[in-house]
């Protein structure tokens, strides 16, 4: 047994984004924060990416009215939107606060 979960927790969960393993969801609990007043308008860009095909790194930020709240860095684009909208979250004082 030990040696199994030593393997899991090495290989396997070694590359699971904590987002993940924690299921929250950032990027809904600041569409709903935004929600909350009219006109205002929340989106996603990609502003980089480095490194090779095969182990890219992202660079996503989250403005609200073209205003950057957020910026995250991840191996995939959603999960750097997550640390995006987390990031935000924090800067409105949400960080937690968030739902699981």
């Amino acid at each position: 047994y030990a040696a199994a979960l030593g393997f899991v927790t090495t290989f396997v969960l070694s590359n699971v984004p904590v987002v993940k393993l924690q299921n929250v969801d950032y990027k809904t609990a600041l569409q709903e924060l935004v929600q909350k007043k009219k006109n205002q308008s929340l989106s996603y860009v990609l502003v980089g990416e480095s490194g090779p095909d095969h182990n890219k790194t992202f660079v996503m930020e989250a403005r609200l009215n073209s205003n950057v709240i957020g910026r995250g860095s991840a191996h995939s684009k959603r999960e750097a939107e997550q640390l995006a909208a987390k990031e935000a979250l924090i800067l409105f004082g949400q960080g937690g606060q968030v739902k699981k």
